[in-house]
């Protein structure tokens, strides 16, 4: 179907009323060493402070802290798991989600413009979560977390996973720079993977089946279905909704090749993040590909991320702070963001006032 090319559409990103903090893995790690004895004593005073300031903070629904799937980074040495994963269930407040949900409904948002030539692109905080997450906070009297632990051998595998997926990226990486492949080159290939990945995707579940035969696996066959099948679909129905016209796998391929497509924050920062990894002279580890699609993810709706020295630097590289206005702090930097949420909960007696009818604190209990 052929659609006028149009220019870049405004992306209208709309955060919470309250403010929004991500927190990567590695501080769930120290909080979890903390609350285990485990800290250096010139360290422990800083992040039980930070600790602290964010259960009251939870407390008060003055800040959302959502545990977002840090869980299966978590390597303890020398101390218990049950540690850190309470404190990511204490200082979420039972408040969860994840980032493929998140790019994904950006992506449902995009299509919908793009089908209907819509100039703004809304992007709201709610689609973030399955709940309005203010609403479970300000409706929880207690919060009781059973956890299905997921077998070792489970566990052991997507960890196993995340290593063949950063071997072969590291593997890439070298073919990159021994190409010379600049940075703007690699985030137009990142910028493209979508778009390539679904074409590679058909042609592996189609030229078979155009012989009678069955697809090389079922995974193979799960991911059509999920990353070409399914989103032809949704994109089909929205243009023949808009235009009257059937839609079909090249309108996906056309969206993904969009400005609309393009200018989705989630796709955005993923291509800046991975492209300046993948042309980088750091080694690529196995907690880096999930730290990206998080990032890519939460930062547009945080107000306060915080990041290792060598994301951050990224960050700031790509100017992505200034791009979606938010605050990216480092180990280093903590006492500034310790300082500003201390703040905050001195000021955040009001806060709740006006987004709750009762104004009264609690600290719930972890059963």
């Amino acid at each position: 179907m052929d659609l006028e090319a149009p220019t870049r559409p405004t992306v209208r990103v709309t955060k919470p009323p309250i403010p929004l903090i991500w927190l990567d893995t590695w501080v769930f790690n120290t909080f979890g060493r903390m609350r285990a004895g485990k800290l250096p004593a010139d360290e422990e005073p800083l992040f039980r402070g930070l600790f602290e300031v964010l259960l009251e903070l939870r407390d008060k629904v003055a800040a959302l802290c959502p545990e977002t799937g840090q869980f299966v980074e978590i390597h303890p040495v020398g101390w218990s798991i049950e540690a850190a994963k309470s404190a990511l269930s204490m200082l979420s407040g039972g408040v969860k989600t994840h980032y493929q949900n998140i790019i994904e409904a950006q992506t449902y948002r995009g299509m919908q413009a793009y089908a209907e030539h819509r100039d703004v692109i809304e992007l709201g905080y709610q689609e973030a979560f399955t709940e309005d997450p203010i609403k479970e906070l300000l409706d929880r009297d207690i919060l009781i977390r059973v956890d299905m632990e997921p077998p070792a051998e489970q566990l052991a595998e997507t960890r196993a996973g995340n290593a063949r997926m950063a071997a072969s990226m590291e593997a890439l990486r070298q073919e990159r720079i021994a190409s010379k492949v600049g940075l703007a080159e690699q985030r137009e290939l990142e910028l493209g993977g979508e778009r390539d990945g679904a074409v590679e995707l058909t042609r592996q579940v189609l030229v078979p089946m155009s012989r009678g035969e069955a697809p090389a696996s079922v995974d193979t066959l799960l991911r059509y279905a999920h990353r070409v099948a399914r989103p032809t679909r949704m994109l089909g129905e929205m243009l023949e909704q808009a235009t009257g016209k059937q839609g079909d796998f090249n309108d996906l391929v056309a969206f993904y090749e969009s400005e609309y497509y393009r200018a989705l924050p989630g796709p955005r920062i993923t291509a800046e993040l991975f492209a300046r990894k993948m042309v980088g002279a750091e080694t690529i580890k196995p907690s880096d590909v999930m730290d990206m699609h998080q990032i890519s993810a939460f930062l547009p709706f945080a107000t306060y991320i915080v990041l290792d020295k060598s994301m951050a630097r990224k960050v700031d590289e790509a100017k992505l702070d200034e791009r979606y206005d938010v605050r990216v702090f480092t180990r280093r930097t903590l006492p500034v963001l310790l300082d500003e949420l201390r703040g905050i909960a001195r000021a955040a007696g009001g806060v709740r006032g006006k987004l709750a009818t009762t104004a009264r604190p609690r600290r719930w209990p972890l059963a």
